[in-house]
């Protein structure tokens, strides 16, 4: 199983190759592709506060909505990351590139590549020896994906995330198992909680670790608290560039 603690999620949040994680932000629709295309946004700057250290991911957006690029940069402003995203005819994703930069050290590079069924309710992505199959609605949400490893693709090898929704498609809850007949522990299941903008605003998981969102008044989110135990850990704030 995948077992976290305070610090294990601080330190997943942020590493000096790794990107911020704002992958609640894209899965609960935050920054969907409309609301990117809408308010013409073409970049966002998210800034996450650690530790008394402040690290940046720059994410650039084209004019349809599509996100194109994000690079990561340590409090000293050098590069530490950079992620590139290509898509198909259709828009959807076709491949994501992401290359790790470490000093004195060869460049490291990740590759993700998707591949979609005609009806785009099944894609499987494949990333160094790992293997994701991931199901959709009709409304294009991701309802679940099995993550394993291509060299041992056993079910007791593999990954099981299952994801809930509200009857207004809002994401309800997200949990992580290894097989259909385990219950998830605490530290598996992530809940989710909107107002009545269908704004994300409470994300937590059952032990104790939260994460708090506020918005301006246009609907932009500005920044994000995330705490154990009720006591912030990490702050997060995001600025906006326009076309």
């Amino acid at each position: 199983k995948i077992h976290f603690t305070a610090i294990a999620l601080l330190l997943l949040t942020y590493n000096s190759s790794a990107q911020i994680n704002i992958l609640e932000e894209f899965e609960t629709g935050t920054f969907t592709k409309a609301f990117i295309k809408k308010y013409k946004i073409k970049t966002v700057k998210v800034s996450l506060t650690i530790f008394n250290t402040v690290i940046t991911e720059l994410f650039e957006f084209h004019k349809n909505g599509t996100l194109i690029k994000s690079t990561v940069r340590k409090a000293d402003s050098i590069k530490t990351a950079e992620t590139f995203y290509t898509y198909n005819p259709d828009q959807t994703i076709q491949y994501i590139v992401k290359k790790l930069y470490t000093p004195k050290i060869t460049t490291d590079t990740i590759i993700y590549q998707y591949f979609h069924t005609d009806t785009s309710t099944v894609r499987m992505v494949i990333y160094d020896e790992y293997s994701d199959i991931q199901t959709f609605n009709k409304n294009k949400q991701i309802l679940g994906s099995v993550s394993r490893s291509v060299t041992d693709n056993t079910s007791q090898n593999a990954i099981l995330t299952t994801y809930t929704y509200t009857a207004q498609g809002l994401l309800l809850k997200k949990e992580q198992y290894r097989n259909k007949n385990e219950i998830p522990d605490y530290d598996d299941v992530t809940v989710y909680e909107f107002n009545q903008k269908k704004q994300l605003i409470k994300m937590y998981m059952l032990n104790h670790i939260a994460k708090k969102y506020d918005y301006d008044r246009k609907g932009k989110l500005i920044n994000t608290v995330s705490s154990f135990m009720q006591i912030p850990s990490s702050f997060t704030s995001y600025e906006y560039s326009f076309w």
